[in-house]
């Protein structure tokens, strides 16, 4: 599975997983139609359940090797009762022909610009931070070759006690469970399969904010997606979206910032026209904790941007005071581990 051949076929059934799961659940809670919208979900809600076995997981010191399989049935029956639930209403060929005969040339050329950036990331063989990398990544290793949930240090190989951070941030732990199902060895899956999915992630949530700031504009959107590539190729300072995106995919950090945060940006465009939609809200509060359970970094950005985003919204109308307090227990909540950990 390490070879080009294994590559592409990790990534594309990690694609399909991501892309079915997301319009499952788009379909049962009446979400977004789009498919670039639907396959964001997937992974976000796909992290998220994965969070909620991990962390019992590590509390017990089960067996990665358990987790893996747990994770994967757990998987597998979401979707099929999803499946059994909206099997009436899963086909939309007619919809996506129709679309895709629309508007052929914008697809091609969103398409052509993800591509280009997939392959500067995959080959460009620049990695941002050697020593966050190797920290990341050997913690990956060291559960797969141990066969233990953050129990061993990845650099003296000494027996740690449980960490409550280490439950909680489990992107680490996500992709060892992954490494474990498919027989990949963890640089591969971090530097190749999951950089990959970063750039898709990135590309579709910017599609998504481009596409309700402009009002549906798809040839207005397309033109500022290949506007923002341009200038994320000439951001190459230390902490950018960009540096992380094409030097450091993969890494925690780089999920938070290019995925976390711009999933939350994407559900404050959508609060901005319906701030009244409570369905909104708790799409808020929800990508906030998957934006927190990415990286421990996301225990400051996530409540700083959740409150520039919301605060006009409170100026206006101070009654939605007690959403935005919802929206932040979760930040709160997470800000708290830390602390009590830290001392």
């Amino acid at each position: 599975m390490n070879s080009w051949f294994g590559i592409i076929l990790v990534g594309i059934l990690s694609c399909s997983v991501y892309l079915i799961l997301g319009r499952l659940i788009s379909i049962t809670l009446g979400l977004s139609r789009f498919v670039s919208i639907q396959f964001i979900i997937g992974y976000a809600a796909s992290i998220l359940i994965f969070s909620l076995i991990n962390i019992p997981f590590e509390f017990l010191n089960v067996k990665l090797s358990m987790l893996a399989n747990v994770y994967a049935v757990v998987l597998l029956l979401i979707m099929l009762i999803l499946t059994i639930i909206n099997k009436k209403h899963l086909m939309d060929v007619k919809v996506i022909k129709r679309f895709i005969k629309e508007n052929w040339i914008w697809v091609v050329c969103f398409s052509i610009i993800i591509i280009i950036q997939l392959l500067y990331v995959l080959f460009n063989g620049i990695y941002g931070s050697l020593w966050d990398s190797s920290t990341y990544t050997g913690r990956v290793t060291t559960a797969l070759f141990t066969d233990v949930l953050n129990r061993v240090n990845p650099y003296t190989g000494e027996p740690t006690p449980f960490d409550w951070l280490d439950a909680f941030f489990g992107l680490e732990m996500h992709s060892a469970v992954i490494c474990k199902l498919t027989n990949m060895h963890a640089l591969v899956y971090v530097n190749k399969v999951l950089a990959a999915v970063e750039v898709l992630l990135y590309n579709f949530c910017a599609y998504a904010i481009a596409l309700e700031l402009f009002k549906k504009d798809r040839k207005k959107t397309v033109v500022a997606i290949a506007f923002l590539f341009l200038i994320n190729l000439g951001m190459y300072t230390k902490y950018t979206p960009a540096t992380f995106l094409f030097f450091r995919a993969g890494e925690p950090k780089s999920m938070l910032s290019n995925v976390g945060l711009m999933v939350v940006l994407l559900t404050l465009t959508k609060l901005y026209k319906h701030e009244q939609d409570k369905k909104n809200w708790v799409l808020l509060s929800v990508s906030s904790i998957f934006a927190l359970c990415l990286s421990q970094t996301g225990v400051f950005l996530v409540p700083v941007l959740l409150t520039v985003g919301v605060v006009p919204l409170i100026v206006k109308d101070f009654r939605l005071i007690k959403s935005y307090i919802f929206c932040i227990l979760p930040s709160i909540f997470f800000i708290s581990i830390v602390i009590l950990k830290r001392g």
